[in-house]
This record gives structure tokens, C-alpha cells and sequence, in this order.
């Protein structure tokens, strides 16, 4: 088979000095650490054009062969903008602590590993329908863009722990559709700014915990018609300055609210949950702030429990869930 140009190591040259060591590391599949945080900008010791990093992670050529454990880098610079739309990926993918002023292209890519973006910085990431064979952790992820997901197929988890997603007057997360075999987890200080949409996305449970998730336009996170086969936890600590919306939202489990911190709807519904069914219990229960303008008409839970914290304002509700 002959290869395009950009295909082969010849295209690139002449390396620079970090992109040599990045070309020998890959060769054995070590990680190649240039500093253990994300950098303020790009220097002579740390930058690595992100054409010559796309040819490494689509396995390099065949005189420069990838190792089948893949390509690791830890904090780079990323000069331009990473595309890998379409591409087949057969390693692991890890960009840890890494910064780049671009974007993230992953759509319609397959990965036949797992996706590591643990502590980097993008000016947004565009996968729709990307499809990765194991967890996608975005663990301290910063975006300063809309992260889209739609149509998305990861066969473990997809981690947002202690993440800040910046929609930049557009919506922060968009993963409609998504199908997580595992968990999606916004936890340890996740924060949004900009709707997260889920609607009609398939997961085992949701996880948000000491998070904040801030609407722009409304809605501060969107699960409508999602689909549940575990639990969802809005749970300790969670804040949302916006509408929460579950409308016609499936959970096998439980739906908890236990010890969340405060559901403001600024001005509109804190929580549009009609049509939901629930499983198993929904908790509301050692509240923070009393719950308010929260509609729950036409759902069906199996049982509810209200039990307030000793001496909590009392919550109110438009209508009560139904008990199936």
C-alpha cells in the first residue's frame, strides 16, 4: 500500500528537539513527560506540532512504527489543531496536562483503546459520533469551546471530574444520543458554563457531586428522555443556577437528591422532571436549599422519600410524582 505524504516520517522534517525525543518514546510506548502541568504557552522545550503528533498516533510508518501500547504525552504544547476525524486508531491515546490554542477533532473516529485528556486545555473537541473501546477520561479538562459528543459509543466511562467547560455563550456539552456502557461522572469541583445536554443519552448511572453546573440561556443541564439502567445522584454538593430538566427521563434505580446543595432556577423551574419514571426511590432528602419550582407531573416512582434535614425550610413542589 502506498502512503500519502503525510503518511511517512520525511514529511515532517526536520524534528525538533522535543518532537525527536516524542518519535523515540513512541517507538517503545513509554510516556513521554516534559513537565507534570499544563503549560501557559509554547516554548522552545515543550512544543510539538500537531500534524507530526497526528502521524504518531495513527501508528507513524513503517520504518517508525508506533508500540501497540500507544502514544502518551504529558505536558506539551500542541501548536495548531489536532484532527484525527475518521481516522482508525488501533492504541491508547493519552494528551495528559497538555495545552493547545485549537481544537480537538475526533469525528466519526474510532479508538481501539482508551482516551486520556486528563488535565489539557482545548479551545473546544468535535466527536461526534466517535466510538471508543474503553473509558474517555476528561479529569481536570479545561475547554474554552463546546465539547460535542453526539451520537458518541464508549465502552467504559466518560469522566468529567473536576472539569471546567466553557461553552463560550454556547452550550458547554452537547452528548445527545451519547451510549456510555458505564458511568458519565461530573464530580470534585466539575464546573459548566453553558448548557450540558444528555437527552436521550444511554448510561449505567449519572454522577454529579460537588459540581456547578451554570446555564447562559436557561437550562443548566438537560437529560431529557435519557436513559438509566442504574442510579442518578444529583446529590452532595450539587448546584445548578438554571432548569435541571428529566422529562421523560428512564432510571432503573434511584433518582437522589440527597444533600445536594441548591437547584436554582433563576427565575424559571429548578427541576422539570414530568413523565419520569423511576424505578426505585426518589430521594429528597437533607436538601441545602428547599426545593422549588421543581414539576414532576405525570411520573411514577416507586417510592418517594422527603425526609428533611433537622430544622430545613419545608420544599414545594407544582405536582407531586405519582407512585406506581
Amino acid at each position: 500500500m502506498t502512503l500519502t505524504a503525510d503518511r511517512v516520517l520525511q514529511h515532517y522534517l526536520p524534528l525538533n528537539p522535543v518532537e525527536k525525543k516524542l518519535l523515540a518514546y513512541g517507538a517503545t510506548g513509554a510516556r513521554f513527560s516534559i513537565a507534570k502541568q499544563r503549560p501557559v504557552a509554547g516554548t522552545a522545550e515543550n512544543t510539538i506540532r500537531a500534524s507530526f503528533l497526528r502521524f504518531l498516533i495513527l501508528g507513524g510508518d513503517d520504518k517508525n512504527p508506533i508500540d501497540l501500547n500507544g502514544v502518551h504525552l504529558e505536558g506539551a504544547f500542541i501548536q495548531g489543531s489536532l484532527h484525527l476525524s475518521s481516522a482508525t486508531i488501533a492504541t491508547n491515546v493519552s494528551l495528559t496536562h497538555c495545552l493547545c490554542d485549537k481544537d480537538l477533532r475526533l469525528e466519526n473516529t474510532v479508538i481501539d483503546g482508551w482516551l486520556d485528556l486528563n488535565g489539557s486545555q482545548f479551545s473546544g473537541v468535535a466527536a461526534q459520533y466517535l466510538r471508543v473501546c474503553s473509558s474517555v477520561q476528561m479529569k481536570a479538562f479545561h475547554s474554552q469551546g463546546t465539547i460535542c459528543l453526539i451520537g458518541a459509543k464508549i465502552a467504559g466511562s466518560l469522566i468529567f471530574s473536576a472539569a471546567q467547560l466553557d461553552g463560550l455563550g454556547n452550550n458547554a456539552l452537547e452528548a445527545d444520543r451519547c451510549v456510555i456502557d458505564a458511568n458519565i461522572i461530573f464530580d470534585e469541583g466539575f464546573k459548566s458554563l453553558g448548557e450540558v445536554r444528555l437527552n436521550s443519552a444511554t448510561m449505567k448511572s449519572l454522577n454529579c457531586s460537588n459540581c456547578t453546573f451554570t446555564a447562559t440561556t436557561g437550562i443548566a443541564l438537560n437529560a431529557d428522555k435519557a436513559r438509566v439502567s442504574g442510579s442518578v445522584f444529583l446529590s452532595t454538593g450539587f448546584h445548578s443556577i438554571g432548569t435541571v430538566r428529566l422529562t421523560a427521563a428512564q432510571i432503573d434505580g434511584q433518582l437522589s437528591l440527597k444533600g445536594s446543595h441548591h437547584l436554582d432556577g433563576n427565575g424559571g423551574f429548578s427541576l422539570l422532571a414530568q413523565n419520569m419514571i423511576v424505578g426505585r426511590t426518589l430521594m429528597l432528602t437533607h436538601l441545602e436549599h428547599p426545593l422549588q419550582n421543581a414539576a414532576f407531573s405525570g411520573s411514577h416512582v416507586k417510592t418517594l422519600t422527603t425526609t428533611q434535614r433537622p430544622g430545613a425550610r419545608s420544599w414545594a413542589l407544582t405536582a407531586l410524582p405519582t407512585t406506581s
